[in-house]
């Protein structure tokens, strides 16, 4: 019953549960948290392996490294009480929670797909489209640098100075890429390579992808097989049929699908009533099509699209 309630504490000083005002002061949630706070922030790693020896060198009481940096930290009641806790701690993949030296420090954006696909239109144009239970995190400056764990299929923007990185703790792994599409699926540890080239590595092996080409892990091992662009990932095809559904319903779907925020300037346009078929569109082409029905015209501005009676 202990171990449960230290892998709930776990969950939240990771981020994936909110802490309540009464857990704020359990005792044990105080002690786990300061036992993780107490870690510089430099030493914090996306690597298992070194997450692991960090916690062994938290439990000795400072690290060979810097000792300088590491503070005192409250001992529990017995041995067996604190090494479940931090074996807690690692199984829940408490040392992954947090990016690798490279990110900053700054604000983390957490963005999850509860009911179905979700797409996330980052700062630099690239998009990233998660299927249902995915999770992503990057920074709110945006530095091209994310964290995924679950599906999703990435469009990524070309960029030959700063190439995007996506770390996968729970593959022990990252993807770098230039400018390219592809889909990763942490679930079954493999990327699939669609346009560009992608560099996959993990801490043993590194290898470069084509298109047509997919990386499968295990054991930190690689391997590279090829794939049928139509079969793979078919989850991110749009299909979306309504009928005699109203406009504001409709908006919402292509809101939530491609990830821009579509409104109209004149509140009477909600209560339309709607049947329409949207199939593989973009964004532009679907909202061109519901306005030639409607008799509307579409206007943008910034990030916004707006629909307005002609």
């Amino acid at each position: 019953m202990q171990d449960e309630k230290y892998i709930e504490i776990a969950k939240r000083l990771a981020g994936e549960k909110q802490v309540s005002e009464e857990e704020k002061s359990d005792k044990d949630f105080l002690e786990l948290k300061e036992t993780w706070d107490s870690i510089p922030s430099s030493k914090k790693t996306a690597n298992l392996e070194k997450g692991r020896q960090l916690m062994m060198d938290k439990i000795q009481g400072a690290t060979t490294a810097d000792t300088s940096e590491i503070t005192k930290v409250r001992s529990f009641q017995s041995w067996m009480r604190y090494a479940s806790s931090i074996a807690i701690f690692l199984l829940v993949g408490i040392s992954f929670y947090l990016f690798n030296n490279s990110s900053s420090s700054g604000t983390k954006v957490f963005v999850t797909a509860l009911k179905g696909s979700k797409r996330v239109v980052l700062k630099d144009g690239s998009t990233v489209l998660l299927n249902k239970g995915a999770k992503l995190w990057y920074d709110e400056d945006f530095n091209r640098n994310v964290r995924l764990e679950g599906e999703g299929f990435f469009d990524i923007s070309h960029n030959e100075k700063h190439p995007f990185e996506v770390l996968l703790p729970t593959m022990e792994s990252n993807v770098k890429v230039l400018g390219t599409s592809f889909n990763i699926n942490t679930d079954k540890n493999q990327v699939s390579l669609f346009s560009g080239s992608v560099e996959f590595s993990t801490e043993k092996q590194k290898t470069v992808l084509e298109p047509g080409q997919k990386v499968v892990v295990s054991n930190q091992d690689l391997a590279v097989g090829i794939f049928e662009p139509n079969k793979e990932a078919t989850w991110r095809k749009f299909d979306l049929v309504l009928k005699e559904k109203p406009l504001t319903e409709v908006l919402h779907q292509l809101e939530r699908w491609y990830g821009h925020k579509i409104m109209v300037k004149d509140p009477t346009l909600l209560h339309y009533t709607v049947s329409v078929k949207f199939e593989e569109n973009t964004l532009e082409e679907a909202l061109d099509n519901l306005a030639f029905m409607l008799k509307l015209k579409v206007d943008k501005e910034g990030d916004y699209y707006y629909l307005i009676k002609e």
